[in-house]
């Protein structure tokens, strides 16, 4: 075989190249290989040869040449979209840098996820800790005392919505965005326990809430009042060891938590009716709404039926997900708020959408209502790693965790995958 020997001069955003060839024809070869001239005559015909160096695209079908006579000329030819890049990779890396897509993040921490004050991990440092991992090319490495990764070929652009900037507001504009690839939370459920620990399942999560009326966008004043009929103030937080305790209440509060919950209204396929173990009523505060209460409506922004959301893969560290009293077909009450199908419960997902979760199942007698924020918070940790580091599969990633960070937190409960297993960040 002859090799044939060409000059490039531009790669179209459709794919092909523009070529030089060595008789100094220019040519374009479209993604299919079929080559036509790329300045044409009259009759469709090559007007070439043009002798050029450096042909540049300007706009509109002009280029520009450094011609043989040393010249610059302007030629027109057929209007044509340029990659930024020679060498474009599908997706396409932020920096354009010919590397592939960066996998885009956001994790949400609501409270403090530790319960001691000699923690090693806390929701102040968890930023630092997890860019630590695994580079974030949107970090000023010199505010962390941990050290920046050696790994530099791997990175995640995170970003971390902590206590004040963890807000349900903030997460209705997150979950609802095209631009991330995960999303993490890891705080506290709205627990349901009708008779005991066995019965334990969570309708909802919890966000962050300011202490002092009025000071959430949008509000005329607090939320946490009591409302008629259905008695409901926000549940204050503490610093830890008390968290949730505030013996002292209401001293030492440092915010309240709001609830966003599962519209009891929309449940189905459960044992829902009077009696039954999965029957429940909404909080007081997601129901309220002008002009009896404060604020605008709640119900838009606290209560929903499903979540149609853009991310591939949710991350959920909370209590109650995933029951024991879970019976076969049944889809627990939290795992209806997200518009993702799991093959146990009669619909294979096949989209590429997956959401981790605790599974209280995996524990014999586990409390479902006690499991571990930091605990948690590793196994994020591992499974972004396994993701981006590993390529793996979003099963692989939760099964390398399961074996490899479980054994250290005795008690704790393994985390399970619904939707689709095979469901990846990179390739």
């Amino acid at each position: 075989m002859v090799p044939y020997y060409f000059n490039l001069a531009a790669v179209p955003s459709a794919g092909g190249i523009v070529f030089e060839d060595a008789s100094g024809h220019l040519s374009k070869a479209d993604a299919s290989g079929v080559i036509s001239p790329l300045f044409a005559g009259s009759n469709g015909a090559d007007a070439g040869p043009v002798k050029t160096r450096n042909l540049t695209y300007l706009t509109l079908g002009t280029w520009l040449a450094s011609l043989s006579d040393g010249s610059v000329g302007a030629i027109n030819g057929e209007n044509t979209f340029i990659a930024a890049s020679q060498r474009p990779v599908a997706g396409g890396s932020q920096k354009q840098d010919s590397k592939p897509p960066i996998p885009r993040t956001v994790n949400y921490l609501p409270s403090y996820i530790e319960n001691t004050t000699t923690s090693n991990v806390t929701t102040s440092n968890y930023p630092c800790v997890m860019d630590a991992t695994i580079l974030n090319p949107n970090r000023d490495y010199s505010t962390c005392t941990f050290a920046k990764p050696t790994d530099n070929i791997h990175e995640t652009a995170q970003t971390y919505r902590t206590r004040n900037t963890a807000t349900v507001r903030n997460f209705h504009g997150d979950i609802d965005n095209k631009a991330w690839d995960a999303l993490a939370f890891i705080g506290h459920s709205v627990i349901v326990e009708p008779s005991g620990p066995s019965s334990e399942f969570s309708i909802g999560i919890e966000f962050f809430y300011p202490n002092n009326p009025g000071t959430t966008p949008g509000d005329q004043s607090s939320w946490d009042v009591t409302y008629q009929q259905l008695p409901h103030t926000l549940t204050p937080e503490c610093l830890p060891p008390n968290n949730l305790t505030c013996p002292n209440y209401p001293n030492g509060v440092q915010n309240k938590l709001l609830n966003f919950e599962k519209d009891a209204s929309t449940v189905t396929g459960l044992r829902n009716g009077p009696g039954q173990p999965w029957n429940y009523g909404n909080s007081a505060v997601t129901l309220a709404g002008p002009p009896q209460y404060p604020g605008p409506d709640h119900k838009p922004l606290l209560l929903v039926n499903k979540i149609s959301q853009q991310v591939k893969i949710l991350f959920f560290g909370a209590c109650g997900l995933q029951p024991q009293l879970t019976q076969a077909g049944e889809v627990p009450v939290f795992l209806q708020m997200w518009d993702i199908n799991d093959a146990r419960y009669g619909t294979p997902e096949t989209r590429p959408r997956a959401i981790i979760v605790p599974d209280a199942t995996s524990v014999l007698g586990f409390d479902p209502n006690f499991t571990d924020l930091v605990y948690a918070s590793g196994m994020w940790r591992t499974i972004l790693k396994d993701l981006v580091v590993g390529k793996m599969t979003v099963q692989q990633a939760v099964n390398d965790a399961n074996n490899t960070v479980t054994p250290t937190w005795p008690g704790q409960p393994k985390f399970t995958v619904l939707g689709n297993p095979a469901t990846r960040l990179v390739k």
